[in-house]
């Protein structure tokens, strides 16, 4: 067990002699006192295997309350997984940024990027996607064009700092110029910035750069034939569990996969036989309904109602199935077709066998509709038209 420091009082804190000493209160917080005199505050933690002390400001300034509770967020931002010390790092090369303006006049693409980033940041959910915005930045762009004046940057500029890279990490470095389009278009409307964006593609980079679209171009995601899908439904009901029926309620909800494994029973509205899917188990991060046919009924009826969690489809810990669980599924039973695959094979459907509108599948399969005029027109909620085109799916695939 380690040694609890008993808290000292004020005074005692005061008549502390030359050395760093642990004052209680709040585990990790010591005062470091000099040889002038000095006394100031740091906290003592472990980052990542190392050990490092975090200054907390002079005793003169902070007082032993502001430093313990100073020590006792740290602690709790450590135990979270946030590094104060990038924080600080970022915190302080923000005051240098601003620092800079106010010298100079000058907004540089990487003070303009620098100011956008909390905003667009702001809006992904996850932690992966967050750090890969601003560290290819940092790679890629910033030894570029960092320095330069955000209104002075022309698409030249753009091309080459894309070229070294452009055919052996298309994928990246496409939404690198995805992400500096993003900046300069900050900076247009914060009037940092008065000529056309110089990383749009169309009409502009196009004719700098290959187009290597249809090279690198994602393979599609597996579908399975629609003939096929009364017996692949057949084969779930035989297999029986959560990921098989997770997997079958997929398909007659023609949704998501990450929306099926984070569904909750309180989601489920009987009386009206729809499903609200929350904004936070969307991908466009937006509320979706789903009405539920027959088959989707039925399926929510073969279901278990597991003690002690809300979700429909749990594993055995009662926490949502993870996506490869119902990838390894139809792997083991040699199906030549992945989950998401089944939202191609609706649409595919809808096309080729019906006459629904276009914009009644694609409202259907929650997708993020540019059309303004479509867009206006589905905000009257196509709910009982899409009720019509779900019960006629589940007709076609239910054996």
């Amino acid at each position: 067990m380690p040694k609890i420091t008993k808290p000292l009082t004020v005074l005692q804190i005061k008549q502390l002699p030359t050395g760093t000493h642990a004052v209680g209160g709040a585990s990790g917080l010591y005062l470091r006192v000099s040889d002038t005199g000095a006394r100031s505050w740091i906290y003592r933690a472990m980052i990542k295997g190392n050990r490092r002390d975090l200054g907390l400001g002079a005793l003169s300034a902070v007082s032993v309350d502001e430093a313990r509770k100073k020590a006792a967020q740290l602690k709790s931002d450590i135990k979270q997984g946030i590094n104060p010390t990038e924080i600080r790092k970022i915190q302080r090369k923000e005051i240098v940024l601003a620092q800079e303006v106010a010298e100079r006049g000058i907004i540089t693409f990487e003070i303009c990027a620098e100011e956008y980033l909390p905003t667009r940041l702001s809006e992904l959910s996850n932690k992966k996607h967050k750090q890969q915005w601003r560290n290819t930045l940092v790679t890629y762009v910033y030894p570029s064009i960092g320095n330069l004046p955000v209104d002075a940057i022309d698409q030249n500029q753009i091309a080459d700092l894309l070229k070294p890279h452009w055919h052996q990490k298309h994928e990246t470095m496409s939404r690198v110029r995805q992400r500096i389009e993003a900046v300069f278009a900050y900076a247009i409307v914060k009037g940092y910035r008065e000529k056309a964006n110089p990383a749009l593609w169309k009409h502009n980079l196009e004719y700098l750069l290959p187009n290597l679209g249809k090279k690198h171009r994602k393979t599609p995601h597996r579908s399975m034939p629609v003939d096929e899908i009364r017996a692949f439904i057949e084969l779930l009901d035989s297999i029986g569990g959560y990921t098989a029926l997770a997997i079958k309620f997929m398909i007659y909800t023609a949704s998501r996969s990450g929306s099926i494994r984070t569904a909750e029973w309180s989601e489920i509205d009987w009386e009206r036989k729809v499903w609200d899917v929350p904004a936070d188990h969307m991908k466009e991060k937006e509320f979706h309904r789903v009405p539920l046919s027959l088959g989707a009924i039925a399926t929510l009826k073969q279901i278990p109602q597991q003690a002690g969690t809300n979700l429909i489809f749990p594993n055995s810990k009662g926490t949502p199935l993870s996506d490869n669980t119902l990838s390894s599924l139809m792997r083991r039973h040699k199906i030549n077709a992945v989950p998401h695959g089944f939202r191609a094979s609706f649409s595919t459907w809808c096309a080729m066998e019906t006459d629904y509108q276009t914009e009644l599948r694609e409202a259907a399969l929650a997708h993020k509709v540019q059309n303004m005029v479509i867009e206006a027109y589905q905000r009257s909620d196509l709910l009982e038209k899409r009720r019509s085109l779900m019960e006629d799916w589940s007709l076609r695939i239910t054996p």
